[in-house]
C-alpha cells in the first residue's frame, strides 16, 4: 500500500512540474498562427517594425517563430517559411497582393 501511495505521489509531481514547465509564468505571452495574426493591423505594423526578414531566405520548409512586443504582451508568432514570405510580400496595411496568399 505505502509503494501505491509513492508511486501515486510520484505520477502526479510528475505531471505538475510537466504543466509548470510548459506554462508562462507571467501570463503575458501569447501563441498565435501567421494567418490570424495578420487579422489585426496594428499588430502588423508591430511586426514589420521588430521582424528581421533575413530568415526569410533560408531554403527549409519549416515552421519560424518571432516574438513580437505589442501593447503589454509579447506575441509569439509562427508560420511556414511560405507563409512568412508572403507575409513580407503583403502591403504593410494588411493588403495581401493576391488571395490565396497563406494557402498552400
Amino acid at each position: 500500500m505505502k509503494t501505491t501511495k509513492l508511486a501515486l505521489m510520484l505520477i502526479l509531481l510528475s505531471f505538475g512540474m510537466i504543466a509548470f514547465a510548459q506554462s508562462d509564468f507571467d501570463g503575458t505571452c501569447k501563441r498565435v498562427p501567421l494567418a490570424e495574426a495578420i487579422q489585426n493591423p496594428q499588430l502588423v505594423q508591430a511586426m514589420y517594425q521588430q521582424i528581421d526578414q533575413r530568415f526569410i531566405q533560408s531554403e527549409q520548409n519549416a515552421f519560424y517563430f518571432a516574438k513580437v512586443n505589442f501593447g503589454h504582451t509579447e506575441y509569439l508568432i509562427y508560420g511556414k517559411l511560405y507563409e512568412w514570405q508572403n507575409f513580407f510580400l503583403m502591403d504593410p496595411k494588411g493588403k495581401v497582393p493576391y488571395s490565396d496568399a497563406f494557402k498552400r
